[in-house]
């Protein structure tokens, strides 16, 4: 029926075969790769990897990707996938086709729910012009919600803040929340927010441990460049004492590899755990994905002292400064030297001999050198610290002098750099175990001062500053008398006046005090004449300007509320300050006492300015100008 030529011979059957074979491969090709586009578009990883049952089960603990960023352990798994985000399903090497591990997403888990962003409207004040506000401003931060019905978030996140309201995530409503403890000290604050509302359906999260290095964290917040939740990823690449940008205060921090970007500050740090194992603080402006949270051991120290004090007290400290004594010379100088002083084979207590406990505040006490503490071995050159001074308001000055060497805390050997045991291998400064401690607790101090041993209890208190370096929350002090400007010193006027970099552009004068100062007596202060408003009675003194008040007839001037009082106690027909930065460029303000009384409301008025006195300084001085009792000066008050 068919012609001869419509039959394929046995080259064409070929043809048609390998035809064929080419184009079913091609075929295939094409549907993978569009499978592979589709799985990027959909966040699910290529059915070919996916078994095909429904059931839900736990993947076996040997089978779980490792290179899945979310892997945790099995007993975890179930409860983990349902708090974690990822962007691919889990996948598993099984060997039944119809077991399935079903995605979960980190957006319908509880966790994302308990974090929430914080909105802030904050107005602060100028330091240099004191009796005036800058603009209002506005800044959002995150936080997330902690037991007790509270969220914890950073202070800088809420500092000179005037309303603050938070949102939770995935829902449009702002809820108004108030400020209940702030510690600018650690850079942390605790919120509330008192409509029942807001709580519903919110679980909160819970501290974890001091994650160890190559633990796997995530950072969860609200960073600019979009409105809602954003989820980053890293690792703990280094756990140390490090400086707080807040505050300026060195405390225990964490560095890790996950952006941390404006906005994020606040937001939970979780381990695998869906655990919180920091807070969200700061990041490193000259390098790429170098971020730093809050470890739980500040965070703990925080909540406690609220709990213990009813209010945040502050980080402890022993009043101290102190150099290394890696120097061979330096500790043969001071006797450093192993085995000198003790004898293994004595096996009997020594009596350590010290000065008397009512000269010197030295205990004496019985410890066996050939057991415990102290041997031939364990005395080596690398241990102890040489204070060079004492702050003499601190209690510490009672027990402790200069020149002495420290070598343990809490019978915690001190190493010769300053550090102690820390996990191990690792090591901190010894500065973190008096960190841990709160006001009115004491520390045992081991001492080597004179060739002897001696041992002592140190009670730890606030350290006092001459120089505030942050006054967060706060209205800064001020005195107008005579058109003169009077405020006390704080870096945060050096700002004001000199900019970021007031370092190399404040006088030198103002900066050793701020950079150096050591403050001799509870409650004292530098006070400055920021400026000399024009008037009659200031004529020719209009150029004064960022200089220190030395002296008001005569007597040395302590603080502004010692000014003031000198001021209001003057009997002098004329007042005199002596003013300047250094004595050598020290100046005479002279002024009539009774033309400056008039003058100063006519100087007010002619410079729109309200008041001529901080509301502080008028309410003390309304209450008659009482003398501050130690509780005072502990709360920050002056003279």
């Amino acid at each position: 029926m068919f012609s001869s030529r419509c039959t394929p011979g046995p080259r064409g059957a070929i043809f048609i075969v390998v035809t064929y074979i080419v184009l079913s491969g091609i075929s295939s090709i094409f549907s993978t790769r569009e499978e592979k586009i589709s799985s990027r578009l959909t966040g699910q990883r290529p059915r070919h990897l996916i078994a095909s049952s429904s059931r839900r089960s736990l993947p076996n603990p040997r089978s779980i990707t490792t290179s899945n960023p979310l892997c945790v352990r099995p007993r975890l798994a179930g409860r983990r996938m349902n708090r974690l985000v990822s962007r691919e399903q889990v996948s598993t090497h099984v060997a039944e086709p119809d077991l399935v591990v079903e995605p979960r997403r980190i957006q319908s888990s509880s966790v994302l729910k308990s974090v929430v962003k914080v909105f802030c409207t904050d107005v602060r004040p100028n330091f240099a012009l004191p009796w005036q506000m800058e603009q209002q401003e506005s800044s959002f931060s995150s936080g997330f919600v902690i037991p007790g019905q509270r969220i914890l978030t950073n202070a800088h996140g809420v500092a000179w803040h005037s309303v603050v309201r938070v949102r939770k995530h995935g829902d449009s409503r702002k809820f108004a929340a108030t400020v209940e403890h702030v510690a600018h000290e650690c850079d942390l604050a605790l919120l509330k927010v008192e409509d029942p509302q807001f709580w519903a359906g919110l679980e909160p999260l819970e501290l974890g441990d001091l994650p160890d290095l190559q633990d796997k964290i995530m950072v969860v917040g609200y960073p600019h460049g979009g409105d809602r939740i954003s989820i980053t990823q890293g690792i703990v690449s280094r756990v140390e004492m490090g400086s707080y940008s807040h505050s300026g205060e060195y405390l225990l921090m964490i560095q890790i590899d996950a952006a941390i970007n404006s906005g994020n500050s606040g937001g939970p740090a979780l381990d695998e755990d869906g655990l919180v194992v920091g807070v969200a603080f700061q990041a490193l402006d000259e390098a790429e994905n170098i971020g730093y949270i809050i470890p739980v051991p500040i965070i703990e120290h925080f909540l406690n002292d609220i709990e213990l004090h009813g209010k945040y007290t502050g980080f402890c400290r022993l009043g101290v400064s102190w150099q290394t004594t890696e120097n061979d010379a330096l500790r043969s100088y001071l006797g450093l030297v192993p085995g000198e002083y003790y004898d293994d084979s004595d096996e009997e207590e020594r009596e350590i001999q010290s000065e008397s406990s009512e000269e010197a505040g030295i205990y004496e006490a019985g410890i066996d050198y050939g057991t415990e503490y102290y041997s031939s071995d364990d005395f080596d050159d690398d241990t102890g610290v040489l204070v060079t001074h004492v702050e003499p308001v601190m209690p510490t000055s009672k027990v402790i002098k200069t020149g002495d060497v420290i070598l343990e805390l809490d019978r915690v050997p001190i190493a010769s750099d300053g550090t102690i045991p820390f996990r191990g291998e690792e090591r901190v400064l010894f500065s973190h175990l008096l960190r841990q401690k709160f006001t009115g607790d004491s520390v045992n101090v081991t001492l080597l001062r004179n060739g002897e041993i001696l041992e002592t209890v140190v009670d730890l208190e606030l350290p006092p500053q001459l120089v505030p370096w942050y006054m967060y929350d706060k209205n800064p002090s001020y005195l107008i008398y005579a058109g003169l400007v009077l405020t006390p010193l704080s870096v945060p006027y050096l700002m004001a006046e000199f900019g970021h970099r007031w370092q190399r552009y404040a006088p030198v004068g103002l900066l050793e005090p701020a950079m150096y100062g050591v403050i001799k007596q509870p409650g004292e202060e530098v006070v400055v004449l920021s400026q000399v408003l024009a008037s009659d009675t200031t004529s020719g003194y209009e150029d004064i300007n960022n200089v220190k008040v030395i002296s008001f007839n005569g007597q040395r001037v302590k603080s502004l509320r010692h000014l003031l009082r000198l001021i209001t106690d003057n009997k002098e027909p004329y007042v005199k300050f002596e003013v300047g930065n250094s004595p050598a460029s020290a100046m005479m303000i002279i002024a009539d006492a009774e033309s400056a009384e008039k003058d100063t409301k006519h100087i007010l008025t002619q410079n729109k300015i309200p008041e001529g006195i901080s509301a502080d300084l008028r309410q003390w001085r309304e209450e008659g100008m009482p003398e501050l009792t130690p509780t005072d000066i502990a709360q920050g008050k002056t003279l």
